[in-house]
């Protein structure tokens, strides 16, 4: 509920997975989803998500759904354990951030990075070492992100 109405019925996990809008993918889950700004571009025929400082290349029908938003801004959404650490950057596919919080859990670790616009949380496993000021690059599960219309706020 927001404002005094109800944004999505349904099942947690459904709300959880399919979020219908910006809010309910923030108000569901914990930490919340990472949100952040992007351009919709096509290059040599591909499908990319462009945050400024990273780009990530969309696949099959999300990528044929996202065409329509070639040239706009859109708001890309990934929650923090669909980011999977990796030990390089891979242009088209890797967030590339800067460590500047490590909150050891015990069963996790939540690492509080940023990109040149934005700050993020990512879930990763305690065999992990970080440490603040570190360069960290996540790989996003492509088939777990969420676009949403920058204006209305709903899911593409």
């Amino acid at each position: 509920m927001k404002d005094g109405l109800i944004q999505q019925i349904g099942t947690p996990m459904k709300t959880y997975n399919i979020p219908i809008n910006r809010f309910v993918a923030g108000f569901i889950g914990s930490p919340p989803m990472n949100i952040m700004k992007a351009v919709m571009k096509e290059e040599n025929g591909q499908v990319m998500a462009d945050e400024g400082d990273f780009k990530i290349r969309l696949k099959g029908g999300l990528a044929d759904r996202m065409r329509a938003y070639i040239n706009k801004d859109v708001l890309f959404g990934i929650r923090p354990e669909d980011l999977e650490y990796v030990r390089s950057a891979k242009e088209g596919e890797t967030i590339d951030s800067k460590v500047e919080v490590v909150e050891p859990l015990g069963a996790e670790i939540l690492l509080y990075v940023s990109t040149k616009e934005h700050q993020i949380i990512v879930r990763v496993p305690p065999q992990l070492e970080f440490k603040v000021g570190d360069a960290a690059f996540f790989k996003p599960a492509v088939a777990r992100i969420h676009f949403f219309d920058i204006e209305t706020e709903k899911t593409i």
